[in-house]
């Protein structure tokens, strides 16, 4: 599909759920509640247009974010968790983990404290990708795409990535501990590689009708990971030498 035609149907989507609570109002708390957790460029916005694709599915995305940039108030069950037309299965929200603020913290909270949320939670399995996107976003400003960007390099120092690295890999332990029992762990790379199985997976979580999900954002970057870093021989010469000191310990 085109990216206009992709476009243009998830907005028919979207819209018809809109019409629904125009049309038959707002009466129904019989869904499923749901949250993405995610870290920075684990592509928490590509899954959250992929659900909000399905027509029984309401995904808020950053409304959190959006509320504390327009110094609103947020409150889950205010501004997510309310009624809605009985045609929604499944509603959630997208959440921020590990940051230095305190923006997601109550609603964090919330969730740790609402038994009946259920989490998704998305990771990125190749965390030198992840720190790479993250320098290239910040440099870009620019956090999520329509189309292929193959704009800019980043110079990487490697004391720089391994605190990257042991800081997700703790974060990403904790949220597992935290709401075992109620959580479905999702790769990126799962969903580059294998998107309609583990869509599949995502839905049957959710308790919603599978469906063909699709998204009309696309990767920013589609440039090897060797030619996005700036000092790439050095970077590596170096990464090598401290896997072998590691594997020797």
């Amino acid at each position: 599909m085109t990216y206009w035609f992709t476009y243009l149907k998830a907005w028919t989507i979207i819209k018809r759920k809109w019409l629904y609570h125009i049309l038959f109002g707002a009466n129904s708390l019989d869904y499923t509640r749901f949250a993405i957790l995610c870290t920075s460029r684990s592509g928490s916005t590509w899954l959250h247009t992929l659900l909000n694709a399905h027509p029984h599915i309401v995904s808020k995305g950053e409304v959190v974010f959006q509320h504390h940039k327009l110094s609103k108030a947020f409150h889950l069950e205010k501004d997510v968790f309310h009624a809605y037309p009985s045609v929604v299965k499944a509603v959630g929200l997208k959440v921020f983990y590990g940051l230095d603020n305190d923006i997601y913290d109550p609603t964090f909270q919330g969730i740790i404290d609402d038994p009946k949320i259920k989490v998704i939670h998305l990771v990125r399995e190749d965390k030198l990708s992840q720190f790479v996107s993250l320098q290239l976003a910040k440099k870009n400003h620019e956090w999520s795409h329509q189309k292929n960007s193959r704009r800019n390099t980043v110079r990487l120092e490697l004391p720089d990535f391994l605190e990257f690295n042991v800081a997700q890999l703790n974060l990403q332990s904790k949220i597992d501990q935290d709401f075992d029992g109620r959580i479905l762990s999702v790769s990126y790379e799962d969903l580059v590689s294998n998107q309609s199985e583990t869509l599949d997976r995502v839905q049957e979580f959710l308790k919603v009708k599978q469906r063909r999900l699709f998204s009309a954002l696309k990767k920013q970057s589609t440039v090897h990971l060797k030619n996005q870093i700036e000092n790439w021989s050095d970077f590596e010469s170096s990464y090598s030498e401290k896997q072998i000191r590691i594997a020797r310990t």
